[in-house]
C-alpha cells in the first residue's frame, strides 16, 4: 500500500524545499517586513485585484514571493513606490508602454 502524504507536509514542505524558498539567515535589515495579503495590498493601492496581480505579473510593483504560486506584498514598499511616482522598482523598472496597455488577449491592440 502507497503512503499517502499528510496535509501539512504538502503544505509545510520538507526541510529541502523550504530552503529553495527562503534563507533564515538572508533576511537582515528585511526581517521586520509587514507582509501584506493581496486585498489589503489593493486596498492599499487604491485598485482592483486583477489590476494588483496585472501589476506584480510585469515586476513594476515589488512583490515577496513565498514559493511558486505564492506573493505577499510588503505594505511600506508598496507606498514608498507609490510616493516615488510608482512605475520604477529596483532592479527591473523598464517597462515598455505596450506592456502597460495590453488587451485582454495579452497582446498590445494595434490601434
Amino acid at each position: 500500500m502507497k503512503k499517502r502524504k499528510r496535509s501539512s507536509d504538502w503544505q509545510h514542505g520538507t526541510p529541502f524545499e523550504k530552503s529553495m524558498w527562503h534563507d533564515e539567515t538572508s533576511w537582515g535589515e528585511n526581517a521586520n517586513m509587514r507582509l501584506i495579503q493581496a486585498k489589503r495590498a489593493s486596498e492599499v493601492l487604491s485598485v482592483s485585484l486583477a489590476r494588483l496581480y496585472e501589476l506584480a505579473r510585469l515586476g513594476i510593483i515589488p512583490v515577496v514571493r513565498l514559493g511558486p504560486r505564492q506573493i505577499r506584498f510588503d505594505e511600506d514598499a508598496l507606498t514608498e513606490w507609490a510616493k516615488h511616482g510608482g512605475l520604477t522598482t529596483e532592479g527591473n523598472g523598464a517597462v515598455q508602454l505596450t506592456e502597460l496597455t495590453r488587451g485582454r488577449s495579452g497582446f498590445a491592440s494595434a490601434d
